[in-house]
């Protein structure tokens, strides 16, 4: 592996849904630099924030408070989207981008509208049953069988660490910062000059697709394979995911 960043390299790293800013502590082990992690609204020890956290306004100043600027910004899937909405309008606060299994949205109404309604249903399950209820269906879905293949204790010790979130939290999240709830951004791609690294697993399909079409659109991108994992490399495969990044930012 290349030689880590110094502690001068400043980098804010925005986690997923049902994550935690500690989800990244393997990955960052592995890069170097002075990280800052926190953990989003509705998640970790921020999972009985107050709902008006969760409005982009409040979010945004909060995040860019966090760390000098410019800076390096990495976001995993919801991280990722959270990410490139800050970045859009806050250009000169990133000196460069790495966006891990991350998607700009949903491009039509209709979709955004589709993905509200899937999202009710996770909403309904998590105002009946609970967080353990949820989650067990949650970590069924394809897109994160993957995990099912990590190593028994750091699984189960990664599940039980979802397990402190708490329903309300996850509610609050899909209603503010899920898919269908935040805009697309397709069409505001163009216009990000970042540098930009995509990164995505090498069996993730549906997000290998997505990583080739914004690659195609954002300007100054490069893309990135991760091998031996699927929609959670920083978890699945940090050794090669963190070799990507740094080679990018080098």
């Amino acid at each position: 592996m290349s030689q880590l960043l110094s502690s001068a390299t400043r980098i804010l790293a925005l986690h997923g849904f049902t994550g935690e800013g500690a989800d990244y502590s393997a990955l960052s082990s592995c890069v170097g630099g002075s990280w800052t992690c926190p953990d989003l609204p509705g998640h970790g020890i921020h999972a009985d924030a107050p709902a008006e956290d969760f409005r982009w306004e409040a979010l945004e100043n909060q995040l860019l408070n966090l760390s000098g600027s410019p800076q390096i910004g990495i976001g995993y899937s919801m991280g990722g989207r959270l990410l490139l909405h800050l970045a859009i309008r806050n250009q000169s606060a990133f000196e460069k981008l790495v966006l891990i299994s991350t998607s700009p949205g949903l491009p039509t109404l209709q979709e955004r509208k589709d993905r509200r309604r899937a999202d009710k249903r996770w909403i309904d399950l998590l105002h009946q049953e609970g967080i353990s209820s949820f989650l067990d269906q949650w970590w069924k879905q394809p897109v994160l069988q993957t995990l099912d293949q990590l190593p028994a204790p750091k699984r189960d010790a990664l599940l039980e660490r979802r397990r402190q979130n708490k329903a309300q939290g996850l509610i609050h999240s899909l209603e503010h910062h899920g898919t269908g709830a935040l805009p697309s951004l397709w069409d505001k791609l163009i216009n990000i000059k970042i540098p930009t690294l995509i990164c995505v697993g090498e069996t993730d399909s549906k997000f290998n697709q997505i990583a080739s079409e914004m690659s195609d659109r954002l300007q100054n991108s490069h893309l990135s394979i991760v091998p031996h994992a699927g929609h959670s490399p920083h978890l699945e495969n940090p050794e090669d995911l963190a070799s990507a990044i740094l080679r990018f930012l080098k």
